[in-house]
């Protein structure tokens, strides 16, 4: 409603203030994204969920693998990295494309730039 000056007034003829933005209301709760596992674990993301049931499932192979044997599944577990890191040690790495690219481009547009001063 509007009074004869164009002010927006509200049924008791007070003016409104309609530069002001209404108040969100306060929630009633918290929004809380949990993963639970089969097990009843509770996790606040799915990796550390993923990886809990994961960690079951390699024990549970490590264990069919090692079997009658005098490996200890636990040990290979708790030195998983180590062991890892070892298979890695041997692996050579080649740059990553982008910088071979980088180096190619670097070396024409140098020949480019001898030739041109050549000219």
């Amino acid at each position: 409603m509007a009074n004869q000056q164009g002010n927006v007034v509200n049924t008791d003829g007070k003016p409104v203030d309609t530069a002001a933005k209404p108040k969100k209301p306060k929630p009633l709760f918290k929004k809380l994204a949990q993963f639970q596992t089969p097990d009843g674990k509770i996790f606040q993301t799915q990796k550390e969920a993923s990886e809990h049931l994961r960690v079951h499932l390699v024990v549970d192979a490590l264990k069919r693998v090692v079997d009658g044997t005098n490996i200890n599944y636990e040990w290979l577990l708790e030195n998983k990295v180590a062991i890892l890191k070892a298979f890695d040690a041997a692996k050579i790495e080649r740059p990553p494309v982008s910088e071979e690219t980088k180096a190619k481009m670097k070396a024409a547009r140098e020949k480019i730039g001898q030739a041109k001063k050549a000219a």
